[in-house]
């Protein structure tokens, strides 16, 4: 952009703040070939990296499986130490998306259902008790339906505990049948 045949002066470029103008009359109302550079000033410290080096560049280490591994994060810190960090934030990320996705199945089988204590208001204590019904029946789908799927994911990695979350699975299930044929009655 800026080569011998395209010299700048002084007169050519603004600063403000921590932005360069180039090309511009005034710096409030940018034109259409105007060139804005922006910076920023980082002062030297320690970080460190989880990369391979390649040359005189880091490029993300590719593992066996050929999964890419790439990290970095202030401060010194051995490689131990930023791996069991990376662990505890995928531990928490993977709980709060499990969390996210019982919320919307629970969402779901409301929405779903919700047309039932429409339809029992009818009758004025009706339909608070449907209501009541459809809250149950939607939590213990929701269980039901959040367990299978946790279990279908761990199966390979985890088969003891899919096992176990198996079993609430069909607990769950059951506990719905009885309390459906508890109503009919």
């Amino acid at each position: 952009m800026f080569d011998a045949k395209n010299t700048t002066s002084s007169a050519q470029l603004q600063l403000a703040g921590n932005t360069i103008y180039y090309q511009t009359n005034n710096i409030t109302t940018p034109e259409i070939g105007n060139t804005r550079i922006s910076y920023k000033i980082i002062s030297p410290q320690d970080i460190s990296v989880i990369y391979k080096q390649s040359g005189d560049m880091l490029v993300p280490y590719q593992t066996k499986n050929g999964s890419l591994i790439s990290m970095i994060q202030l401060g010194r810190s051995t490689a131990e130490e930023m791996f069991k960090n990376a662990q505890n934030s995928n531990k928490t990320m993977t709980w709060i998306l499990r969390f996210v996705g019982a919320l919307l199945l629970f969402v779901g089988f409301q929405m779903i259902l919700g047309v039932l204590p429409v339809v029992g208001s009818v009758i004025p204590f009706i339909g608070n008790i449907v209501g009541a019904g459809v809250g149950l029946v939607s939590f213990l789908l929701t269980v039901i339906i959040g367990t299978v799927v946790i279990a279908i994911a761990w199966i390979t990695y985890r088969p003891f505990i899919a096992v176990i979350l198996f079993a609430v699975a069909v607990a769950g299930f059951v506990m719905l049948r009885n309390k459906s044929k508890k109503l009919v009655k």
